[in-house]
């Protein structure tokens, strides 16, 4: 049976456009307009640098090896076929999957009961694009990067949360989410406490409840 190869296109969020990036260049730029990453110059923008950069990467992948592998996803069997090298060189999980224990590389399928296919469309998009579609939060998406083992993916993961923390306020649904999929230690855990801190209700009291310094009664030196 032919498989169509997964379009992200259809997913509802583009996280690249949801969230500005934050890099020096980007925080200075006027003109700057949420959409514009693929027009901005090469070396202009930190997050364009990573774009570029994962795209030479999946290039030189590609040339080497255009092996493909069938994923069969969750408990309905969904299926979507994907880069197999460019898969295990962006997860170690993948990566013994396929090629551990001296396994052959004629491993041409991969069954993940367990995944939604939701959150394997999602790095599997990333993997091939170097940029993230998905209708999942930016928690879920840390998770999954751990998941799976892939320290680049959970990195751009983190860099869309620093863009959030700017664009609005940690919601508390946020920091449960994160504390209930990740553990003791984590360094997701070890950045909420600290946006708790540094940006929390009592910091921006004002900015939480949607209200300006004047409608909260803080006027003219009054507490």
């Amino acid at each position: 049976m032919d498989l169509e190869m997964w379009n992200p296109q259809k997913e509802k969020i583009a996280y690249t456009r949801e969230y500005m990036c934050q890099c020096w260049d980007c925080k200075d730029r006027e003109d700057y307009e949420e959409g514009d990453l693929l027009e901005l110059r090469p070396g202009s923008c930190a997050r364009s640098d990573r774009l570029d950069l994962h795209t030479i990467q999946v290039c030189k992948i590609d040339m080497a090896s255009s092996a493909l592998v069938k994923l069969i996803i969750g408990p309905h069997g969904a299926k979507i076929v994907a880069p197999r090298a460019v898969l295990a060189f962006y997860s170690r999980f993948f990566d013994a999957a396929f090629y551990g224990n001296f396994k052959e590389s004629k491993v041409d399928f991969l069954e993940l009961p367990e995944d939604d296919d939701e959150s394997i469309n999602t790095f599997v998009a990333w993997a091939k694009m170097g940029q993230i579609y998905s209708t999942l939060e930016l928690e879920e998406l840390w998770a999954l990067g751990t998941r799976l083992q892939s320290d680049l993916f959970t990195n751009e993961v983190m860099y869309y949360m620093f863009g959030r923390a700017v664009a609005k306020p940690l919601s508390t649904n946020n920091a449960q989410l994160a504390y209930s999929l990740s553990l003791p230690g984590s360094k997701l855990r070890a950045y909420i406490r600290r946006l708790i801190v540094t940006e929390g209700p009592l910091q921006r009291v004002g900015w939480v409840l949607g209200m300006t310094k004047s409608e909260h009664g803080v006027k003219n030196g009054e507490d």
